[in-house]
């Protein structure tokens, strides 16, 4: 029997290699959670090859500009047919994938990043290559509405990336630790970067004041802040004029089918002395 996935929207970035689980949570549907029945439903892992179908989603992070781009496909789980994969931008219809989970058509490619640790079953960070404009994206299988519990509060921990350049500091690639806070009743959210090694311009950066859409599990906007110890050192690196942009969302469910899983977004940070972005991933 075919099972379909709820049709969702995602949020995206970081890279990650997908784990070899081909299994998936259950979620119990009833009053109240998206039906009347009470029956169970496979809730499929992004890179399972059981006989299912889902509709996924995402972001794309292009590259050396300041664009985010939300993206939607269907993909057939079993044969690994990725169905009109589009941003507005490119598209993308690969029937058979390959053994490494690579999507192309022969111009535009979409293939899975192993740049951070972490073992993610619902999303991953795909290193999108187009004419029209390449960079990272997360795409993967988004909560449900029904399992956002609408009080309490979601932690995350993961990995993340920044790169980029800053007028007194050059080129600036770099991984980190990621930890990521939502206030399920507030909405409001934050992610902070930490631990970053190959940059000792700043020791940490925050996205603070993002806002959850419980109806999606998207989260937006936010305000980049640099820090070196305790010291506020945005304006410092990147001059004035700071303009951000990010976007996250919440992924998967865990087995208790009321608790996201999974998040991952993408960001874009700009002043007049500098330009950051990255991304992260957290469960």
């Amino acid at each position: 029997m075919r099972i379909s996935s709820l049709s969702l929207a995602i949020s995206i970035a970081a890279g990650v290699a997908l784990s070899g689980c081909s299994g998936g949570s259950v979620l119990p549907l009833g009053p109240g959670a998206g039906g009347e029945s009470t029956d169970l439903v496979t809730y499929g892992l992004l890179d399972q090859t059981t006989d299912a179908t889902s509709v996924i989603a995402g972001h794309r992070l292009i590259s050396n500009t300041s664009s985010i781009l939300a993206l939607s496909a269907t993909l057939d789980h079993q044969t690994r047919n990725l169905n009109e994969f589009t941003d507005g931008v490119v598209s993308l219809t690969d029937s058979t994938g390959d053994e490494n989970g690579v999507w192309t058509d022969g111009t535009t490619s979409a293939t899975p990043s192993d740049a951070l640790p972490g073992n993610f079953e619902y999303v991953g960070l795909y290193n999108i290559t187009s004419p029209n404009g390449s960079g990272p994206a997360i795409v993967g299988v988004v909560t449900p509405s029904a399992a956002i519990p609408a009080s309490g509060t979601a932690n995350f921990t993961g990995s993340g990336f920044v790169e980029g350049s800053t007028l007194d500091g050059g080129l600036i690639s770099t991984s980190a630790n990621s930890s990521f806070t939502v206030n399920l009743g507030t909405k409001a959210a934050f992610v902070t970067l930490s631990s970053l090694t190959g940059t000792s311009e700043f020791s940490q950066l925050e996205i603070t004041g993002m806002t959850l859409d419980a109806t999606d599990g998207t989260i937006t906007g936010g305000t980049v802040l640099l820090s070196s110890g305790s010291t506020d050192i945005t304006g410092a690196t990147l001059g004035t004029q700071i303009s951000t942009i990010a976007a996250a969302t919440l992924f998967g469910i865990e087995s208790n089918a009321t608790t996201p899983a999974e998040v991952g977004g993408v960001f874009h940070v700009s002043g007049t002395d500098g330009i950051l972005f990255g991304g992260f991933l957290g469960r």
